[in-house]
């Protein structure tokens, strides 16, 4: 249950030192320094969860929030968050991490040391164990690296986690456990090949399981550390050599924004470039201000333009990109997403914007109009059934009753049903007009036209009793009589004559002889046409000529052969004769304006 700690180091501008900054705690306190049950070697070299420069005040920052970090093969977690690692390396919360500092000149390059434990009755203190364990400590060196054409090596021996910085910027990363790991590093020089230019090296060790032994070693082909640098800027030098060197004696100051750089062999001033040392990041504005050094400005890229998007590139600056479908009217933003519905700025109220369906209306009024909301097109479309009428639009409902066009004398157009007239010049001939719009017709059986009738009237010749009731029929040479109620009837006559309607008993003579004649049978209809339909040999029904679609039936309807739905109740169904009435039949509107769903086209009923 030890602490874990950090070693740091402090700059000084002409001696230097290397400082050891530690930073204790458990693995009570720190959950991510409860590893003594994992195996050594779980470990990953990934480090983008690690911001990769170094914090102001020397310490490590995690950038993946509440997301843990596993080993590569993530079996163990690492790292459990952002709060947890962030007290690596520094003090937040004295309850969790306790810290200090010393100075360290022991390790050079070529240090090895197989039992390091820099943290011994230090911090939380050794807890009654041999050793103080659960640590992290960082090791600042200020390095003279080769010049450019010579390799600049470090190896680094150590056991568990390990973090290369160089320049602040981290270079290489062992997050895990293992007790003895090692390995070779190159390191750039950045310098311009000045072998006395002091780069900053960096190096954390953490211990997070306890053992016998805790491996730290380093060895360099370099000069590793300067403690001191002379007045001709040499590490560990003796003031022979006097030139000017960059960085060495010849050091810009930014706090008071000058800037020193060797011309010639000598330091000459200038002003400080904060974005040379900063980075040249076309988004930030850095400036520098006397006695207070750089401050970074983002830079402001709104455009006062409601229809662009404004946004920033860090190697361009300012983009403004413009919004497609788009108007800036003053205050906001006015966009068309639908192209069928116009944005635009209203051309009354300032700062509006006003929205304007597209107008698709068509001159002909039988022309539909609309518009396609994908391409913003009109598209039309014929309205059937309908012809132009000035402006409106005639539009037949009923094949039966076509919708016509009609200007008054005053020069008004209306649209007029006028009905299809299916009379037929043969009396003899029956005309109707169909569901479709057509005249059929049916020749009445066993008519004839009457001979020297003015009005075209049917003479027939009958010998048959029509009614339900007993007739008795008498034939003189005298004029006839026709009587019309339902008893026996009895009618002489020289000529033939129309007979009465039904239900009837009726009786037509013909010649100078008597006959009485009784019969029984089904009453019929035969004043519908206008004219007599009558027979010596059987009764005519219009349905046998007549071919109905497909779940019609034929019905007997005042002469008319009329198909409707078998559904229908027809004449037969209500055999009016039997309670001594006749059956009528009614057209029904509502099945003519298409006004109802499954209704009969005429409608039966029995009358007197």
């Amino acid at each position: 249950m030890k602490a874990y700690l950090l070693i740091c180091f402090l700059l000084v501008l002409r001696i230097n030192c290397q400082m050891l900054f530690w930073f204790d705690t458990n693995d009570i306190k720190n959950p991510d320094f409860s590893k003594d049950n994992v195996p050594d070697f779980f470990f990953t070299y990934e480090s983008n969860t690690i911001q990769q420069y170094l914090s102001d005040v020397g310490s490590m920052v995690y950038v993946a929030g509440d997301q843990s970090t596993p080993d590569f093969g993530n079996n163990v977690i690492l790292i459990d968050n952002e709060t947890t690692f962030n007290q690596w390396t520094r003090v937040i919360n004295p309850d969790v991490t306790l810290g200090g500092q010393y100075e360290v000149s022991e390790i050079k390059s070529g240090y090895l040391n197989r039992s390091f434990f820099p943290v011994d009755n230090m911090g939380f203190g050794n807890e009654g164990e041999e050793h103080n364990f659960k640590w992290c400590v960082r090791i600042h060196f200020d390095s003279l690296l080769n010049p450019d054409n010579i390799p600049t090596t470090l190896k680094v021996t150590h056991s568990d986690d390990i973090f290369i910085f160089v320049n602040g910027k981290l270079i290489f990363t062992y997050l895990g456990i293992g007790d003895e790991v090692e390995g070779f590093h190159q390191i750039e020089n950045n310098s311009g090949g000045n072998v006395f230019s002091t780069t900053p090296i960096d190096i954390i060790n953490c211990n997070r399981k306890r053992r016998d032994i805790h491996v730290f070693g380093v060895e360099t082909n370099f000069e590793f550390q300067c403690n001191t640098i002379d007045e001709c800027g040499v590490c560990n030098g003796d003031n022979t050599t006097c030139n000017c060197f960059e960085g060495i004696n010849c050091n810009s100051e930014e706090f008071i924004c000058i800037k020193r750089e060797c011309v010639d062999n000598q330091c000459v001033e200038s002003g400080f470039n904060c974005s040379e040392t900063y980075g040249d990041n076309a988004c930030i504005s850095n400036v520098c201000n006397l006695n207070e050094g750089c401050r970074s400005v983002e830079i402001d890229c709104n455009d006062n333009n409601h229809c662009t998007i404004d946004s920033c590139d860090t190697n361009i600056g300012c983009i403004n990109t413009l919004v497609d479908n788009c108007v800036d009217c003053g205050a906001d933003a006015c966009i068309s997403n639908n192209p069928c519905f116009i944005s635009q700025c209203s051309p009354v109220t300032a700062n509006k914007c006003d929205i304007y369906i597209k107008n698709c209306s068509h001159p002909n009024p039988c022309i539909q109009g609309g518009c396609n909301s994908d391409s913003g097109d009109c598209v039309f479309f014929e309205t059937g059934n309908c012809i132009q009428c000035e402006s409106l639009a005639c539009v037949t409902t009923d094949p039966c009753s076509p919708s016509k066009c009609q200007i008054s004398d005053s020069g008004v157009a209306s649209c007029v049903e006028v009905p299809i007239n299916c009379d037929h010049p043969n009396p003899c001939i029956s005309g109707f007009c169909s569901i479709d719009g057509v005249c059929e017709f049916v020749e009445i059986l066993d008519c004839q036209r009457g001979s020297g009738s003015s009005d075209g009237s049917v003479g027939v010749t009958t010998d048959i009793t029509i009614s339900p009731l007993t007739s008795t029929i008498s034939s003189t040479t005298t004029s006839s009589t026709t009587t019309t109620s339902p008893t026996t009837t009895t009618t002489t006559a020289t000529t033939s004559l129309t007979t009465t309607q039904n239900p009837t008993t009726t009786t037509t003579t013909s010649g100078t002889t008597s006959q009485t004649i009784s019969t029984t049978t089904s009453a019929i209809s035969s004043t519908t046409f206008g004219s007599t339909i009558s027979s010596t040999t059987s009764i005519y029904d219009p349905c046998s000529n007549k071919k109905c679609p497909k779940n019609q039936h034929c019905n007997n309807i005042n002469g008319f052969a009329i198909c409707s739905k078998t559904d229908c109740t027809s004449c037969d169904d209500l055999n009016c004769p039997s309670q001594g009435l006749k059956c009528i039949s009614i057209k029904n509107d509502q099945f003519k304006h298409n006004n109802c769903h499954n209704c009969c086209e005429y409608i039966v009923s029995c009358s007197n």
